[in-house]
C-alpha cells in the first residue's frame, strides 16, 4: 500500500456506506500510528498515484458523489476525510494535511414498513415475532436497493441524472423528455424492455409538438403533422417516470 486517506467520520449508516465503498473497490483498513488505531481508506489505484494531492482529489470526488446521491435518494449518507497517508517501504508513514476536510450530508432518512395480515390461530407473541421478522426483511431489501443504486450512480453519471430529473416536483416536458433520452442513450437507443415503439413515438411526438403543449413544447415550430392521439401532461409524466423507474430497477437487481 503506497497511499491511503484518513477517515475522520462516517455519517449515519456506516454499514451501508462500507458496502457501497467495497463494491466500487475502496477498502477500509486499520492503521497503527504509534499505538493509536486509525481508520484509513485505500484503493488499488492509489498504488499508481505519484502525489498526495491525487489521493486528496479522488477522495473529494468520492465524497461529493456520495453527497449528491444522498441528496437525490433522500437519505443521510456521508464521509469526512482527514490527512493523506504516505506509506514508506520502511513501515513508517508521512501525513499530508489539507485545509478543506469536508463533511457530506444528505437529506431526510427514508423509512420502510412491512404489512402482515393477522393470523387469528397464532398467539400475539408469535404474531409480533413475524411482524418484526417481516420488517427486518423489508429493511434489508431497502438497504440493498440503496447500495445498488449508489454504486450505479457513482460509476455511471447517467443514473444520478435520471434520479435527479425524476425528483423534480413539477417537471417540464423538456425535463421529462430528458429522462427518456438519457435512458435511451444508456441503452444504446434500445428501450424495448421498458416500452413499445408505438408509445415511444407517441411520447416524443406529443412533447415536441407546439400544437399539443404550446410554448412548453420542446420545439417552437411543428416539424410534422400533429399526433393523432397526443398524450396529456399527466400521461407524459407517467410515461417518462415508468421508463426511468424500470431502468433504475435494473441496477437494484444487480449483485
Amino acid at each position: 500500500m503506497r497511499w491511503s486517506i484518513e477517515i475522520l467520520d462516517v455519517i449515519d449508516d456506516e454499514e451501508l456506506l462500507i458496502q457501497i465503498l467495497d463494491l466500487i473497490g475502496y477498502k477500509l483498513q486499520m492503521l497503527d500510528d504509534q499505538g493509536i488505531q486509525e481508520r484509513v481508506l485505500y484503493h488499488q489505484k492509489y498504488d499508481n498515484f505519484e502525489a498526495a494531492n491525487q489521493v486528496r482529489d479522488d477522495s473529494k470526488n468520492l465524497a461529493d458523489m456520495i453527497r449528491r446521491f444522498s441528496e437525490v435518494e433522500g437519505t443521510k449518507l456521508g464521509i469526512r476525510f482527514g490527512s493523506v497517508r504516505q506509506h514508506n517501504t520502511d513501515g513508517s508513514t508521512n501525513r499530508h494535511s489539507f485545509a478543506d476536510a469536508h463533511i457530506m450530508l444528505g437529506g431526510l432518512t427514508l423509512t420502510a414498513t412491512a404489512a402482515l395480515i393477522r393470523n387469528p390461530t397464532i398467539s400475539e407473541e408469535e404474531h409480533q415475532r413475524l411482524v418484526k421478522k417481516a420488517a427486518e426483511r423489508v429493511e434489508k431489501q431497502r438497504k440493498n436497493a440503496i447500495v445498488q443504486r449508489a454504486v450505479a450512480a457513482i460509476q455511471q453519471p447517467r443514473v444520478l441524472e435520471v434520479m435527479k430529473l425524476m425528483r423534480i416536483p413539477q417537471p417540464t416536458t423538456t425535463e421529462l423528455g430528458h429522462i427518456v433520452d438519457l435512458v435511451q442513450d444508456a441503452c444504446n437507443g434500445n428501450i424495448d424492455s421498458y416500452t413499445s415503439a408505438k408509445q415511444l413515438r407517441r411520447f416524443h411526438h406529443s412533447i415536441n409538438d407546439p400544437t399539443v403543449f404550446g410554448l412548453e413544447a420542446r420545439h417552437a415550430v411543428a416539424k410534422s403533422a400533429p399526433p393523432a392521439e397526443p398524450m396529456s401532461l399527466e400521461e407524459v409524466r407517467a410515461f417518462a417516470h415508468k421508463v426511468g423507474r424500470a431502468w433504475l430497477k435494473e441496477f437494484e437487481n444487480e449483485k
